[in-house]
């Protein structure tokens, strides 16, 4: 960009009104121009000006002479207001023969995004609290003006000579819209109330809830979910409380004064002035112990730092008594005894308890946790319960006046709880190594216990239902049964999985024998599932029903209690402030949650779990009978009905296309309307969830109220690798056909495998106006004794008569071998099917039910379309009608064969408890 050519003796109305309120800059002054980067409203520039020693901005906008106005009265309240100076001025305009440039303050480090970007690693503590520090008086300023930013982020919070200065409020609005998709990037930083409400007017609560997230990103020096999209479903999550995690090692006030700014609610958040107050005090907190080093040196070597500090003094310090020293204090691993993050600094007196010490350096540092153990000068560590009878003079190395704090053994935890180890349905260990943990990353739980009451029956609590799941606060109840639960979470484990190789050797042979039976075995031995990537450790415990208490021991007891973690009692005696106060100890702790559960086969590479699904085959993922309630009122309509009930796990399967899934519907009407026949089909558009098509024929239109009784059957391969699934005896295929729209009334295929017991469904994609009173209808037929084959029909239910083919794909179940009681092959003889296979029992619950034809191809058309129809009849259960629309059908030309699922008792039972999941 140069600055020639610039003078210009056109009129311009615009540069007319900034000459004329002294707001006009002639470019011809700025020299040096550098484009030094491009914002939201386009590219910025840095330049020297004639006579000035400092830098300026410029900065390319739009503006029109609908704004113009507002423009230049805001830059003349800026010049005449008492700028602060953490705020960007604006100081005018210039103007090239292209375009118009904003004269601004300059930031020689750029936004704070950038400059966390380079400089974060040297940064320590007290320059982080200075900047946040920073940011908070300078909002402040603008709140006491009554200005609202609205749009404070990581790239409009700029830095210059290493101090905040906030940009980009109120006037750049003004000048120009900003495109939606860079509005995405501040998703993370706007009021969630603004997700909730899109009328919500942001305000100074809103200024602070960004101030929160800015604090955040200077204690991490990071993008906030930065691993995530920018889009309207962060906003979404943001708005029910999805936050960034605290960053280990960040002092507890801090992160606590950020949590409060972040809250969802704006009423609890602080004002801006509490906040700066409590970063004042943060500060000066941190500068309690003003060293001045006159000569130190600083060695590295094999991971060990060490600090040889020959003067110290203590500023501001009342406690510098006979017996007070400023300690090193040095956290090392307990294996290798290395130094794992850097040492700190703190007032000790030699006399104090390591009891008193310890609660002392987590009030004084955020590095002092309950996991740590002390160490004497060997290296052996303190017991916890050990630590009320030993001084502080008695395990230091006096030679260096060091105080040895040693990081807990997580490998220890890890064998201890069988961290790697599967869990069974019951949620107890497997007994042999399913994977191993690796790159495992500890992050500190700063939470107190959290108390609620859940209706729980005395299964429930044996099983520990909440290893898997959080807690719903909502089924609190009010009985005298009802179960109190403590759950204290310590810390949060976060690792990568490998399959151990046991385990792949025991896949691997089960493969190799051709036998699926072997993978139920494997699940018994190495467990069903395993954590994704995270543990909670802790403790939690339930009890219920108070029957008796011994106020001198301060014991409860309980008719039932549990404990998973923690001190245990004899019998049922529960003493809740021992219990809790032995949580102080890791060793205690247990693993009270593991998040995202997964098949331990999901350990499997890729090409491992394709052989398990072929191998396996595709399964009855799903199978319940719903009641559907409608009323038909047009002639030809059909009912768009949701499917329902249906399993989180088995929704997430349907929308999987590897489970390669299809739906299988069939229905009775319970009205038992004798001439009315149901006819289902699926509609299921990409990317979305399927639904059932019910078409109802009827030889004369008459308006009804509907009550069907649909059963509705999901197939495909087992995503969840569920090897309970009790029906290995039903043993089938699922073939899809594909036709395509033509001016043909009628399409055949061959089916792939032979069986006269197939069953099918047709499936569409898509369903517009003229489809409205379509029926795809079909039936099986022999071809040449050897095949079955597949003839298709499009029917008019409006019009009473065949119509053109859609798109559509035809799903077959075909059964390749099964028991006679759940499946058969009969004549249209009623009376026997009702005999054979139908109990009271069976009353009014659908079957499967399909059309074979024993006539020649060229006779079928002659039929017309013929449907089947499961009729309620009394107590006797179900029969089958059909329905010709041109000539009476003999029955010995067709035949039809029957599938009930249902029968299989081991297979609807797990379906039914799956439901109440």
């Amino acid at each position: 960009m140069t600055n020639s050519n610039v003078k210009y003796q056109a009129y311009d109305p615009q540069l007319h009104k900034f000459k004329k309120a002294n707001l006009y800059y002639d470019y011809s002054d700025f020299s040096n121009i550098e484009e030094i980067g491009e914002g939201k409203f386009g590219k910025v520039y840095r330049a020297e000006r004639r006579n000035s020693e400092q830098y300026f901005a410029l900065k390319s906008l739009k503006f029109d002479n609908d704004n113009l106005e507002e423009i230049i009265r805001e830059i003349n309240l800026q010049r005449t207001v008492d700028v602060h100076n953490k705020v960007i001025r604006f100081h005018g305009i210039t103007k090239t023969k292209s375009e118009n440039l904003l004269v601004m303050d300059y930031a020689d480090c750029g936004s704070l995004q950038d400059y966390l970007e380079k400089k974060f690693n040297n940064l320590t503590w007290n320059n982080k609290y200075e900047l946040a520090f920073q940011l908070a008086c300078a909002v402040s300023f603008l709140h006491d003006r009554r200005i609202v930013h609205r749009d404070l982020n990581a790239t409009n919070v700029l830095i210059h000579q290493n101090n905040i200065k906030l940009a980009n409020f109120g006037l750049l609005k003004r000048i120009k819209r900003v495109p939606e998709s860079q509005l995405f990037d501040a998703i993370p930083y706007i009021d969630p109330q603004k997700f909730i409400d899109k009328n919500f007017s942001l305000n100074e609560k809103s200024d602070v809830y960004s101030i929160g997230v800015l604090l955040w990103v200077i204690s991490s020096g990071k993008k906030p979910f930065r691993d995530v999209s920018y889009d309207y479903d962060l906003g979404i999550k943001i708005s029910k409380g999805h936050r960034e995690k605290i960053v280990p090692s960040t002092p507890i006030d801090y992160s606590k004064l950020y949590t409060e700014c972040w809250n969802n609610e704006p009423s609890i958040r602080p004002v801006i002035n509490e906040v700066v107050e409590k970063l004042k005090e943060i500060k000066k907190k941190s500068n309690y112990f003003n060293m001045n080093t006159n000569s130190e040196n600083i060695t590295e070597e094999s991971n060990k730092i060490n600090l040889n500090i020959k003067s110290i003094t203590c500023g501001d310090c009342d406690e510098h008594k006979s017996g007070n020293i400023i300690f090193q204090i040095k956290i090392m691993q307990h294996t290798s005894h290395k130094l794992m993050i850097n040492s700190f600094s703190s007032l000790l007196n030699l006399n104090d308890k390591l009891s008193n010490i310890r609660e002392k350096l987590k009030k004084d540092n955020a590095k002092m946790n309950d996991t740590l153990s002390f160490a004497n000068s060997l290296m052996a560590e303190i017991a916890r319960e050990d630590e009320e009878q030993i001084i502080l003079k008695e395990i230091i190395d006096a030679k260096n006046d060091t105080l040895y704090l040693i990081k807990p053994d997580y490998d220890f935890l890890i064998n201890k709880l069988k961290l790697e180890y599967g869990r069974t349905i019951p949620l107890d260990r497997a007994g042999k190594k399913a994977f191993k943990i690796k790159d495992c990353k500890v992050t500190l739980i700063v939470d107190e216990p959290k108390y609620s009451k859940i209706d729980l029956n005395e299964e429930q609590i044996k099983k520990d239902i909440y290893l898997t799941t959080d807690i719903d606060t909502n089924q609190r109840t009010n009985n005298d049964s009802t179960c109190t639960v403590i759950e204290y979470s310590k810390v949060s484990l976060n690792f990568k999985t490998e399959p151990d190789p046991e385990f792949v050797k025991a896949v691997v042979d089960a493969i190799e024998s051709k036998d699926p039976r072997k993978f139920r075995k494997i699940t018994e031995e190495f467990g069903k599932f395993v954590p994704k990537e995270e543990v909670i450790l802790g403790a939690r415990a339930y009890f219920v029903n108070t029957n008796s208490s011994n106020s001198s021991k301060n014991c409860t007891k309980y008719t039932n209690l549990k404990l998973i973690g923690g001190k245990k009692f004899i019998s049922k005696d529960f003493n809740k402030k021992e219990w809790l106060n032995s949580l102080e100890e890791f060793r205690n702790w247990d693993c009270i949650k593991i998040k995202n559960p997964i098949s331990i086969f999901k350990l499997l590479p890729e090409d491992l779990r394709k052989e398990i699904f072929l191998l396996v085959g595709k399964k009855i993922l799903y199978l319940s009978t719903e009641i559907y309630e409608f009323k038909l009122n047009k002639p030809g309509n059909h009912e768009n009905l949701k499917l329902k009930n249906i399993p989180k796990d088995i929704l997430e399967t349907l929308k999987d296309e590897v489970a390669e899934c299809s739906i299988f519907a069939t229905v009775v009407d319970k009205n038992r309307m004798n001439n009315d026949i149901f006819n289902c089909q699926i509609f299921w558009p990409p990317n979305q969830e399927p639904k059932l098509i019910i078409h109802c024929i009827q030889k004369k239109f008459k308006e009804r109220k509907c009550k069907l009784k649909i059963m509705i059957m999901i197939t495909g391969y087992d995503m969840n690798f569920n090897f309970d699934r009790p029906d290995f005896n039903i043993q089938f295929k699922v073939e899809s056909h594909n036709f395509n729209a033509s001016d043909n009334q009628t399409q055949e295929r061959l089916l792939a495998a032979d069986s006269s017991h197939c069953f099918g469904i047709p499936v569409l994609r898509k369903l517009d106006d003229s489809a409205n009173s379509l029926i795809i209808g079909h039936h099986f037929y022999n071809f040449g004794n050897e095949r079955t084959g597949l003839y298709t029909y499009s029917y008019c239910s409006k019009n009473n008569c065949y119509d053109h083919l859609p798109d559509f794909t035809f799903h077959t179940f075909v059964i390749l071998d099964y028991s006679s009681n759940c499946s058969e092959m009969s004549s249209f003889n009623h009376s026997k099917f009702i005999k054979n296979i139908l109990t009271k029992h069976d009353s009014l619950k659908p079957k499967f039910i399909s059309l074979y034809s024993t006539t020649k191809e060229n006779d079928w058309n002659k039929y017309g379309p013929i449907f089947l129809k499961q009729k309620s009849n009394g107590l006797n259960g179900v029969i089958i009608k059909y329905f010709a629309s041109k000539n009476k059908i003999s029955k010995d030309n067709f035949k039809y064969a029957y599938f009930d699922p249902s029968q299989e008792k081991d297979l609807i039972s797990y379906m039914e408890n799956l439901k109440t999941k």
